[in-house]
């Protein structure tokens, strides 16, 4: 059956009155993804035992976080390198030191790997 104008005049994302086939529906589906989010929660307590063994620790710190502790460090740098005039002006040098060098260099290079 061809499309008539009058079937694009109502609203296209209107989904009707609360009652009627509808509405069934929307009950199913909000019952579905309520199922989907409650589920998997037993499971949760082996996934965080997963998630804790020395292997999958220290995969995920090689992978993931020293990559992202190298780039912190280079951004860090760039910081440092921008408050560098004005800390000597200041006086806080050393602290400015210690947070943007010091401690992702510690937290990228000479942490024990898997120790997040």
């Amino acid at each position: 059956m061809p499309l008539s104008p009058s079937d694009f005049r109502s609203n296209p994302l209107s989904c009707g009155g609360p009652s009627g086939r509808k509405a069934g529906w929307r009950r199913l589906v909000a019952g579905l993804a309520l199922l989907a989010f409650l589920a998997p929660a037993p499971a949760l307590a082996e996934w965080d035992d997963f998630l804790q063994a020395p292997a999958v620790r220290k995969t995920w710190d090689l992978v993931a976080m020293r990559p992202f502790d190298l780039v912190q460090l280079g951004v860090s740098a760039g910081f440092f390198v921008l408050a560098w005039p004005v800390t000597l002006v200041t006086g806080g040098e050393d602290f400015v030191r210690e947070v943007c060098i010091t401690l992702p260099v510690e937290r990228t290079f000479r942490r024990p790997l898997g120790e997040l």
